[in-house]
């Protein structure tokens, strides 16, 4: 094809062409010349607007344009002439739902214009994108563990209730806010996250277009899915023609450069994206290191927290489930002059009587010997299955203004209640 031929896009999204310069000129300068048309020269990269394609070829340019199909283009004949030359009526009209902006050559040769213009991204480059979200998304659940943990003291919070907030929040940040990522980015126009963004790719459908919001849930679901089962839906992009993962497949879209490279080949056939067997097995190695460095990562991160929180939960339960019988025996010394109850005194039973889901006996009774007036409650703590707190001992004490004030004897204080940590005596062993 000559570098003086040219095509260009009408109001119906259709490919005309090719003409010649006159008749490009021509053509601009008519009465229903399309207001948003593209301009493409063979030995472009890509489809110009109009106005730019006319600065760079040096045509002149309309004052107006206005209406909405497009006429027989305006031919070379002296003034006066009314048919329209050959070369003019010929020109081929392209029409067809793909993509109408792909390079000519392969419409003009029969073969299919947008499968032709596709430039697909190779296993690693996606791999390299993946990685690159990964790190943001990390970033941006980071972000939002140190929000909770700053605004959860400043609203009154009790440290039990942040902490679970904190580990929803966690949840969340594993698992819902991934998807959104994923769901918002690729379905914008640029098809596109961030980390595809930087590597010059973007999701596509198999014509190159946009894919809808629809297209873009299910291919994240089933991503994620493929997640759970060591990504070999992911795997299977390095075996099939397009590069396609078991999530392009279901989803019909494709992962494509967002400008060809240098040197593509456009022809109609698909690009060999270099994938030897000896590559794909250092990527499914690098992967397979990269997903277990992760995974171990957060199981050493989050485990702990998990039973940290859990243990916690066991002994605030164990307190709030002696709360009664506190405010009974508080009542007690109130109604006989100031004196302590103790276990076995009517109306009340030994320490072993009260038993809950996480404590195994309640022993009350004077602190100090001597002092009758001092009252104290030491709760066993019992099926946690944590040998650190079973069979430990929560000591609380009825202070002076009829508060019970708790202190620790044997517990570490990350498994102690809010309440119960600073209390200004002596903590037990972490």
């Amino acid at each position: 094809m000559s570098n003086d031929s040219f095509h260009y896009s009408n109001a119906a999204r259709q490919q005309i062409g090719p003409v010649t310069r006159a008749q490009l000129q021509q053509a601009m300068l008519g009465p229903a010349w399309f207001a948003r048309a593209m301009i493409w020269q063979e030995g472009w990269d890509t489809w110009l607007p109009w106005v730019e394609a006319a600065n760079r070829l040096g045509l002149r340019q309309p004052t107006a344009t206005t209406g909405q199909r497009m006429p027989p283009i305006p031919t070379d004949e002296p003034a006066g002439t009314d048919e329209p030359s050959p070369a003019v009526a010929e020109a081929p009209l392209h029409r067809g739902t793909g993509n109408v902006y792909a390079p000519p050559t392969a419409a003009l040769y029969g073969r299919d214009e947008a499968s032709a213009a596709l430039d697909y991204a190779s296993f690693l480059t996606r791999f390299a994108a993946w990685f690159v979200d990964r790190i943001l998304l990390i970033g941006l659940a980071f972000l939002s563990l140190v929000i909770v943990s700053l605004v959860a003291p400043l609203v009154g919070l009790d440290k039990s209730i942040s902490d679970a907030i904190a580990g929803m929040a966690i949840l969340a940040a594993m698992l819902l806010l991934p998807c959104v990522y994923f769901i918002y980015f690729e379905q914008t126009a640029s098809g596109a996250t961030p980390g595809k963004r930087l590597l010059g790719i973007r999701v596509a459908n198999l014509d190159g277009q946009r894919i809808s919001l629809g297209a873009s849930f299910a291919r994240t679901l089933v991503a994620g899915i493929s997640s759970m089962f060591y990504s070999i839906g992911h795997l299977v992009a390095l075996f099939t023609e397009r590069n396609q993962a078991v999530h392009d497949l279901l989803a019909s879209t494709v992962v494509i450069h967002a400008t060809p490279r240098p040197g593509f080949d456009a022809t109609g056939r698909t690009r060999q994206s270099g994938m030897g067997r000896g590559t794909g097995l250092f990527a499914l190695i690098l992967v397979g290191i990269f997903a277990i460095t992760v995974i171990a990562i957060i199981a050493a991160i989050t485990l702990p927290a998990y039973q940290d929180f859990t243990r916690r939960s066991h002994v605030t339960q164990a307190m709030n489930d002696t709360a009664d019988l506190r405010a009974r025996i508080q009542l007690h010394q109130e109604q006989n002059n100031g004196l302590c109850p103790r276990n076995g005194q009517p109306p009340f039973d030994q320490a072993s009587a009260y038993q809950g889901k996480f404590h195994a006996a309640v022993e009350f009774g004077p602190q100090y010997p001597g002092e009758p007036e001092s009252c104290m409650a030491l709760i066993t703590i019992a099926n946690t299955n944590a040998p650190s707190l079973d069979q430990a001992v929560v000591k609380m004490v009825l202070s002076a203004d009829g508060q019970w004030i708790c202190s620790n004897v044997s517990i570490p204080e990350r498994h102690l209640p809010s309440k119960c940590r600073n209390t200004g005596v002596e903590q037990g062993p972490e």
